[in-house]
């Protein structure tokens, strides 16, 4: 662990706010008894302000929170740049996952943070522990030994070389997840579904941005104190390549990346569409703004390969949609609602990227804040939801109209 970086007296936060580079002082306690093995990190509560920008007025706004954080000085720059980038690409793309900021302290080291979604009053539990945990009940007898059991484990065994590519495998795989936190959470049927949800975008997210490993270990679930199941946590580690690797480790388990993305998109579809879909419609815009997040947060040695590895498997994404959603049944309302909240969020995630980094001046001295304000996430104002819900309905409204003239037009034309 670099010492001299968590002897520091100050941390300072840097930040790009409407192209210009700031940075803020960060308050935060150490969590010295710490349950996480950490390696050149330390944990800590983040008491502070939480800067936003709302892109209507173009100006930033602040709110309160408490959250739990990793801190880190930075060995790898490289590493910590891709960080940042998946970091702000998930945001883009409405993925929940944790913020990553770069930091400076009072001395000139720099470092990250890692900021987490996980609340003071919540307990995050390791996806590896759960497993571990149902294997004990299995061995104690107080679980049955399910056929979906019985399909993982026998699932043979995979390397980098030997991968996973069957259908019926890769479902096994995913669904060892689903149902293993079903049985422990005795999870209702709508919070099953929430969870398929963030689930299936964590693992889409992954294939997009090449994280090559998302393993038992690498994520977890939020409880309330009282072991009452939350939600799937925010993905808080990123395990990207530079290389566009052949394979994807999922829950332990080496498996072709062209096979389990044609697996979701066969046998999961209804859960990643949204993102799918923007993407697809919105593909010249989503590519600006991921090209100048990369180009922003990374040394031009590798900003290209990472913006082709992107393009890429977006790409792969785009091809998939294209066949998949011709035999999606969806209502012609449904599907105009669905396509209009779309393109609505789309415009609004890539103009708050375009005002963040599209006018930045790198040579322009940083600017120092006095307020210690640590920028959580950026979420849109209530104002700005509600112009959204008005948008809908008044496009909702205006196709109904559209169909009863359409009605009237046709008993007309055949009464005459």
């Amino acid at each position: 662990m670099n010492n001299e970086f968590f002897k520091s007296k100050e941390y300072y936060l840097i930040d790009t706010f409407n192209g210009e580079v700031k940075k803020n002082l960060i308050k935060f306690n150490v969590i010295h008894n710490s349950s996480y093995k950490l390696k050149n990190a330390v944990e800590v509560a983040i008491e502070s302000r939480s800067k936003e920008f709302d892109v209507s007025t173009g100006e930033e706004y602040y709110t309160e929170a408490i959250y739990q954080a990793f801190m880190k000085s930075s060995i790898d720059s490289y590493k910590d740049d891709l960080d940042i980038i998946n970091s702000e690409i998930a945001e883009l793309l409405d993925i929940n996952a944790s913020k990553v900021y770069r930091v400076e302290t009072n001395n000139n080291l720099f470092g990250i943070v890692n900021i987490n979604s996980k609340e003071k009053d919540e307990s995050q539990i390791n996806m590896d522990a759960l497993v571990n945990n149902l294997i004990k009940l299995i061995k104690q007898k107080n679980v049955t030994l399910t056929s979906w059991l019985k399909d993982y484990f026998s699932l043979p065994k995979t390397n980098a070389n030997l991968l996973l590519n069957s259908e019926k495998d890769i479902i096994s795989v995913i669904e060892m997840t689903i149902n293993t936190l079903s049985v422990l959470f005795n999870l209702k049927s709508d919070e099953i579904e929430k969870l398929k949800k963030d689930y299936l975008k964590m693992i889409l997210f992954d294939l997009i941005s090449n994280n090559t490993n998302r393993s038992f270990n690498t994520y977890s679930v939020l409880t309330t104190k009282d072991m009452k199941f939350l939600k799937l946590s925010s993905i808080y580690d990123y395990n990207n390549d530079l290389d566009n690797n052949s394979y994807y480790i999922l829950n332990n388990q080496y498996i072709d990346k062209n096979a389990i993305i044609s697996c979701i998109y066969h046998k999961y579809y209804h859960y990643i569409k949204t993102i799918s879909k923007g993407l697809t419609d919105n593909y010249g815009l989503y590519m600006e703004s991921i090209n100048l997040i990369i180009d922003n947060n990374i040394n031009g040695i590798y900003a290209n390969q990472i913006k082709d590895n992107y393009k890429n498997n977006i790409d792969t994404i785009k091809s998939l949609e294209l066949m998949h959603s011709k035999n999606y049944i969806e209502s012609k309302l449904d599907l105009a609602m669905t396509q209009t909240s779309i393109n609505l969020n789309a415009l609004n995630k890539n103009q708050m990227i375009h005002s963040k980094y599209k006018n930045k001046n790198n040579n322009k001295a940083i600017k120092v804040e006095d307020i210690s304000d640590v920028k959580i996430k950026v979420e849109p104002k209530q104002e700005e939801v509600k112009i959204h819900n008005i948008l809908l309905i008044i496009f909702g409204i205006i196709l109904l109209i559209g169909i009863i003239f359409g009605i009237i037009f046709i008993v007309s034309t055949v009464t005459k």
